[in-house]
């Protein structure tokens, strides 16, 4: 009887153990998990990290630029950046902590000597942090920074505050005595605390830092009076702003055409566009991608049609009738393509490549005189343009004018010898170059 009771607490006590197991076991586990992916949580970084965005700025063949941060500070989608990293942007998007990408509608003001920006995401309801609960540091106080930030994974620095710079139209600025890379400007810097102290910027470029291992910090106060200043400022459209139909799913999308685009994946990028919503293949910035993916991969007569239709999408943009004009001309359409390169000038008369591209069409079609007169339009507007000066040379070449062709290739070569225009001239100088009457 003694051993059966035995046995029944033994059999009752194996019970009690293994459910014991089966409720802590998983929690153990789960909280492991936790620790490995999301550190995050665990460091002062966590009050400001939902606010973060990373910024990717890419020129009009959407070519990438660069990669910065920046941090949301008003709900209906404004964010604070560096300025430096966004000055030249044809488009732009920002990537929020859970992946979603935005097209980024304008930079709203731009400070190149505070290095500050304020673009505009067309939101609402972001995670967007308080200036007013910023503090600014003192000498010598432990500050924590990203040095990256992507795909929900932070990789964190710290470090102290090195010095506090007192110069005339700087007062206020300070050093963090950690030097962060180009993709971490603009991003958020705290203290101990999780208190945001300020953003990095590249500010201390522009003359002698105390430490050639520090990094520029500009603190809330600034950037808080910076954004009283320039609240209500327009600024300047990207060409990413017309795209309203697309929104955050949109852009996510083409975003991974984008990559593609860089990593020279074109026929994937092409097969993902041909897939998208209907709906969405009317959208300026959709036609300009189908574009430059046609145009990579060399199907010059469609990638024409694609942008003539961009064109029209968009009649203030000189970028789609100038890339359709390359498209005409790579496919030997030379004079259709002069008409497309006169349109982009038309939109734009400061578009240094539409002018070289024109007078390279003239001369291919021997009309060196024509072709003389648009890159001289460029010359004015690039002294130092290769291109400009080859092709000068090329047109002089055309009308027998063996001094002044002799004057403009060894302009070429000297301004950029290494360069696929300045090879080709050192290249036709060294030929002895044949006048046209000569051959």
């Amino acid at each position: 009887m003694i051993a059966g009771t035995t046995l029944l607490r033994q059999s009752r006590l194996a019970v009690i153990l293994m459910l014991a197991l089966f409720i802590i076991l998983p929690e153990t586990v789960s909280a492991q998990t936790s620790s490995k992916t999301s550190t995050i949580q665990l460091h002062p970084m966590a009050k400001v990290i939902n606010s973060v965005v990373r910024i990717t700025t890419r020129d009009e063949s959407l070519a990438i630029m660069d990669e910065s941060l920046g941090l949301i500070i008003s709900e209906d989608g404004l964010i604070i950046t560096t300025s430096l990293f966004v000055k030249d942007a044809y488009l732009a998007t920002a990537s929020v902590s859970d992946g979603t990408t935005y097209f980024v509608d304008s930079i709203q003001a731009r400070d190149v000597n505070l290095d500050l920006a304020l673009l505009r995401i067309r939101s609402q309801h972001m995670p967007a942090i308080r200036l007013s609960d910023g503090v600014p540091p003192s000498a010598g106080t432990e500050l924590f920074a990203l040095k990256s930030w992507k795909d929900k994974k932070a990789n964190l620095l710290s470090g102290k505050v090195s010095s506090l710079w007192q110069t005339s139209g700087k007062i206020g600025m300070y050093e963090f005595d950690v030097l962060l890379g180009g993709k971490a400007m603009g991003g958020p810097v705290v203290d101990k605390n999780g208190q945001l102290t300020g953003i990095s910027n590249t500010v201390s470029r522009s003359f002698r830092r105390s430490s050639p291992n520090a990094t520029t910090i500009c603190p809330v106060t600034i950037i808080a009076q910076y954004l009283s200043n320039n609240i209500n400022e327009r600024g300047r459209r990207l060409a990413s702003a017309a795209n309203g139909a697309f929104g955050a799913d949109g852009a996510n999308k083409l975003e991974k055409m984008w990559r593609y685009l860089d990593d020279e994946q074109y026929e994937k990028a092409l097969h993902e566009l041909r897939v998208m919503p209907s709906l969405l293949q009317d959208a300026y910035i959709y036609l300009i991608t189908l574009g430059v993916t046609q145009l990579k991969l060399n199907q010059f007569d469609v990638a024409a049609k694609t942008f003539a239709k961009a064109s029209q999408a968009n009649l203030l943009d000189a970028n789609p009738a100038y890339y359709g004009g390359v498209a005409l001309r790579s496919a030997k359409r030379f004079e259709e393509s002069i008409l497309a390169f006169q349109d982009a000038t038309q939109r734009n008369p400061q578009h240094l490549e539409a002018y070289i591209a024109m007078g390279r069409s003239y001369n291919a079609i021997q009309q060196p005189s024509l072709a003389l007169d648009v890159l001289s339009k460029a010359l004015a507007l690039d002294a130092n343009s290769v291109d400009a000066h080859l092709h000068i040379g090329i047109s002089y070449w055309g009308l027998g004018d063996r001094d002044r062709t002799m004057d403009h290739l060894m302009q070429a070569s000297m301004i950029a010898p290494r360069s696929s225009a300045g090879i080709r001239a050192t290249a036709l100088l060294d030929s002895g170059i044949p006048m046209p009457d000569e051959q």
